[in-house]
């Protein structure tokens, strides 16, 4: 096991060298989708099924693609999208947005959250001007949109944390009351379908250990393509 993490981790460290894009997102492609859908922290992230479950609008005037799940509702606490720029190849994407949603027959206006999980809380504050408030006969559809990056580690953790715990809830504040909301595990799906997207998009936009790779090929005296063949092989080999 210790010698498939490290193959591993030396594979993760290369597959961007000297790769364009569409190289990159092969590589990555094969790492993943051959794995038994497992990143180490007990969460069980089906890539092709997150994949499978996007529905891509384009916006001719901004030059973007924003990709959904089709399977979430204006209930969902959390929602995403992957914003892409439009290309006629595959292209990593510019960011994502979570949006933080609350969704009841009266205005409520909140303007402050805390989500408590197991292990901990998460709170934010918001400016009531930046919110949209979607008012219809039916309903208020209330909520706020943050951009995240694959960098946001803190953003990331929590929904990961969001996921694993047996009990998770947000509530919302406004001015003068709060209303409780659990995390229902259709949710927890959902959310865990994202942390998929952005897992395979993290690994296919790793950065370079140059030093790493020149010592894979010093090694065995091969050329940087050979490297790559080889540790695919290998990777192949112990799945």
């Amino acid at each position: 096991m210790k010698k498939f993490l490290f193959v591993l981790f030396v594979f993760i460290s290369i597959i961007s060298f000297g790769l364009d894009d569409s190289q990159k997102i092969e590589i990555a492609e094969l790492m993943i989708f051959n794995t038994k859908n497992n990143n180490g922290d007990g969460l069980n992230l089906d890539v092709k099924k997150a994949f499978k479950d996007l529905v891509t609008k384009k916006d001719d005037f901004e030059k973007i693609t924003m990709e959904k799940n089709k399977n979430e509702t204006k209930t969902d606490i959390l929602t995403f999208t992957i914003i892409k720029p439009i290309s006629n190849k595959k292209t990593f994407p510019l960011g994502y947005n979570m949006r933080i949603g609350y969704y009841n027959k009266e205005l409520l206006g909140f303007k402050k959250i805390i989500i408590a999980t197991d292990n901990k809380t998460y709170e934010k504050n918001f400016n009531y001007l930046d919110g949209i408030r979607d008012i219809s006969s039916s309903g208020v559809y209330e909520y706020y949109d943050i951009k995240i990056s694959l960098d946001d580690k803190e953003t990331i953790d929590m929904l990961k944390d969001i996921v694993k715990s047996k009990n998770s809830k947000i509530r919302f504040y406004s001015r003068e009351k709060h209303k409780d909301k659990v995390f229902t595990d259709r949710e927890k799906k959902l959310i865990l379908n994202f942390l998929a997207i952005t897992g395979f998009y993290h690994v296919a936009n790793s950065n370079i250990i140059e030093d790493t790779v020149q010592e894979i090929q010093n090694k065995f005296n091969i050329p940087e393509d050979s490297a790559i063949q080889y540790l695919k092989d290998i990777y192949k080999k112990n799945n």
